[in-house]
């Protein structure tokens, strides 16, 4: 199903909306709690703000739910009813582990509201001793969101050596670590998108693996609170956006919060409303306000997410790199469903499919229309994706064989381009233990020279060959398509919504002119340090110009 905006205005019906994601995609029944791995599984829309100094900025959302930007996972505003009060990347050395955020309840999070940013470590020891009070009739949450692959043992036993100094108690803490051991030794690994829980309260220190308790260690809250929280606390980044994201507010009163709480979620603010809330919030954090891009938040702002029907997995409408969701669907095999699977594309496919209207009588001019756009790969549409989760476990030959037997059969280059296509896949799901698990997450990007493939977040290769990408859109969008519920989906999301389009391709065009040439090849810094990119770089030409290779070919800019 496909939730229709509040105001049931026809042409922003189902309509995707911006979230961050490095894969593009959550699943309502795998991240109930919180869990998700690089989005809210509750839907947020776009209210997205830069709040802190130059040095420490941290993506709001509306509702009060942060992205990491260092790991651009998500943190949800609320844990059962628990809210977050910061989130931040635990590093190790040049690698980013993971990213954790802590919940608390309101009374708890009300002791450092009025307290002043200036003071950040008088901020943070109030906060440890409110927790630390509070322990005995509340639960302070720490939930660890993987970004890196680390062993189960590994992640035990880091964890428990930076409690281990923090308490005398050394048989907690060893409890602390089985139970972290045999939680991810479960599921073989800690693998990108795992998640751990910390529940802290006066009985100890509840660990969770994936949603699914494992038991509880005695005794650690106040320890367990001091490795994210304290002087020398793991994450520094967590520190700075606690005090960013918790202090210096404003305490309202109760009885006036409700009816303003009610005004702001009612769904149907205008444009000009939208827009000015994002100004004024970016005035106040003091960051320098680009209107332009101001402006396309605001028309992102109005979009939700596509929902496949049939596996109950939902995709992120918009990929890192600027590409929106165009529809979602799956692949059955008779009654068995494989995955589910979203296509992404630039602004200029979903103007394109706009301009046809919904209805069976131009069922199939539109689907010509849409295969036609998103395998041009072109300057205009440089890039098509596809996101795939997978739904029924199978093991990486039969997955990497069956998407290889479909491209073949389309492809008209040697079959040596193929094979390589098919290594990829199989490697990078060997990688993660040789099976395609429930959630596991396949991205291919196509575009003229190949197509590039990621298994989990992680790029494997890129498999060259001319209009390889054009055979891999063809599995999907042509007359036998291994989905035809994905082309539906396109279809009922995108037809009819020519006005929006419009909107929506103006403004993208006006925010990447205001965007400055970078300084150096925009290749490298995509390489080497993407997370450092501003949103506004990100969907401007000089970085959406930037092909999946280059072909030892340098970029005109």
């Amino acid at each position: 199903h496909q939730t229709v905006l509040a105001n049931h205005d026809r042409q922003y019906a189902s309509l995707p909306s911006l979230s961050r994601s490095v894969a593009g995609v959550t699943s309502t029944s795998r991240h109930n709690l919180s869990s998700n791995k690089h989005s809210s599984s509750s839907n947020h829309l776009l209210r997205k703000t830069f709040i802190g100094n130059h040095n420490h900025k941290f993506w709001s959302l509306r509702g009060g739910a942060l992205v990491d930007p260092a790991t651009k996972i998500e943190f949800d505003d609320k844990l059962g009813n628990l809210s977050l009060l910061g989130v931040g990347v635990r590093k190790k050395g040049p690698i980013k582990v993971y990213s954790v955020g802590v919940y608390t309840n309101d009374d708890v999070a009300g002791t450092i509201a009025a307290l002043p940013k200036s003071n950040k470590e008088g901020v943070l020891t109030t906060l440890r001793e409110s927790i630390k009070s509070a322990s005995k009739t509340s639960t302070t949450t720490f939930l660890l969101k993987m970004s890196f692959k680390v062993g189960a043992e590994k992640m035990a036993a880091a964890i428990a050596e930076s409690v281990d100094p923090r308490t005398s108690d050394k048989g907690a803490v060893e409890t602390l670590k089985q139970l972290i051991l045999d939680g991810v030794a479960a599921k073989g690994a800690a693998t990108p998108g795992t998640t751990l829980q910390f529940d802290c309260s006066d009985e100890g220190v509840k660990v969770s693996v994936d949603g699914t308790e494992i038991g509880s260690a005695p005794g650690l809250c106040q320890a367990f609170s001091d490795v994210f929280l304290d002087k020398d606390g793991v994450s520094p980044a967590l520190r700075d956006s606690i005090v960013e994201n918790s202090c210096d507010k404003a305490v309202a009163p109760k009885s006036s919060s409700s009816t303003s709480d009610r005004k702001s979620s009612s769904g149907d603010e205008s444009l000009e409303s939208i827009e000015s809330t994002l100004i004024q919030k970016k005035e106040q954090a003091k960051g320098k306000v680009d209107v332009e891009l101001v402006k396309l938040e605001a028309v992102e702002s109005k979009l939700k997410p596509v929902q496949d029907a049939a596996t109950g997995v939902a995709f992120d409408p918009k990929l890192d790199d600027g590409l929106y969701l165009i529809g979602a669907g799956s692949r059955k095999k008779s009654f068995v469903k494989l995955y589910a699977i979203a296509m992404y594309a630039s602004p200029t496919v979903l103007h394109f499919l706009s301009s046809f209207q919904l209805g069976e009588e131009h069922q199939r001019e539109a689907s010509l229309a849409l295969r036609n756009a998103s395998r041009a790969l072109d300057t205009l549409s440089p890039t098509t994706s596809f996101v795939l989760n997978i739904v029924f476990p199978v093991d990486a030959k039969t997955i990497a064989g069956a998407i290889a037997k479909s491209v073949q059969v389309r492809f008209g280059g040697p079959s040596s381009d193929v094979d390589e296509l098919e290594s990829l896949i199989t490697e990078g799901i060997k990688r993660k233990g040789g099976q395609a698990t429930k959630g596991t997450l396949l991205r291919f990007d196509c575009s003229k020279v190949g197509v590039s493939v990621s298994v989990d977040g992680n790029l494997q290769g890129i498999a060259r060959g001319n209009d390889l990408g054009k055979a891999l859109v063809d599995v999907f969008m042509d007359e036998k398509a291994v989905s035809p519920t994905l082309i539906e989906s396109c279809l009922k999301t995108w037809c009819g919504a020519k006005a929006f389009t419009e909107t929506l391709l103006e403004q993208c065009k006006k925010a990447s002119k205001s965007v400055p040439k970078p300084t150096g090849d925009p290749r490298l810094r995509l390489k080497t340090d993407p997370s450092s990119i501003p949103l506004a770089s990100l969907i401007s030409k000089y970085y959406l110009s930037v092909p999946t290779s280059d072909d030892g070919q340098v970029l005109g800019l």
